[in-house]
């Protein structure tokens, strides 16, 4: 039996963080090429059409999702720093990319949000993905300000530049999964331009300076 229609603004907003969490599973199980509205209708038992009430396109839904998975993140990130008791950078980028990369459907949105996602979707929708950024932007820096004495400025620099690492080392890295065809040096290269080298080549460098 489909779900009767959600009228107060709690109910509203606790169906679609419903679908949300259905979409989270359905696209664990069976990956984004095999998602579509359809099945997750069926398997949240909503009407197809109360799935629009809610997105207006597949591509929005997911990158609702990824918005939510990545805020997520940032809180776990967040906390587990604050109990380190030793600011050390090094080690905070290898654990900043360990938090992100523990989850793979969080690493597989991600890498589609910009070219496959976010052009599929509406104006407000875009808008509060990248609202959603500078959030995790902000908080990113105080971080860095709290660690490491940063000026704020030099901090929202430095987290963005976290932020623009993940999505850059993603397009550069060179998986060649389990093709024997590649040639060899491209298979060389590829053992120094996982996602984590890439990263970490792009953030090590730009070690803030410890205050005194």
């Amino acid at each position: 039996m489909v779900q009767s229609r959600a009228r107060s603004k709690g109910a509203k907003q606790a169906r679609r963080q419903f679908i949300l969490a259905t979409a989270d599973q359905l696209l664990r199980r069976d990956g984004f090429d095999a998602f579509t509205m359809k099945k997750l209708a069926s398997a949240a038992n909503l009407a197809k059409g109360t799935l629009y009430l809610y997105f207006v396109t597949r591509e929005e839904l997911v990158l609702a999702l990824c918005t939510d998975l990545h805020d997520g993140w940032i809180d776990q990130f967040l906390d587990t720093e604050k109990q380190m008791p030793v600011p050390n950078y090094a080690d905070l980028c290898v654990r900043f990319y360990q938090s992100f990369a523990a989850d793979p459907l969080l690493v597989d949105l991600a890498a589609r949000a910009t070219s496959g996602l976010e052009p599929h979707v509406p104006l407000a929708a875009w808008i509060a993905a990248k609202q959603a950024q500078m959030r995790s932007a902000k908080r990113l820096g105080g971080l860095f300000c709290h660690r490491f004495g940063c000026d704020s400025a030099q901090a929202q620099r430095l987290a963005w530049a976290f932020l623009a690492a993940l999505s850059g080392a993603q397009q550069r890295a060179i998986d060649l999964g389990d093709d024997t065809e590649i040639p060899e040096t491209l298979q060389k290269l590829a053992k120094t331009m996982s996602f984590k080298d890439v990263f970490l080549n792009m953030v090590l460098p730009l070690a803030p300076s410890l205050s005194e």
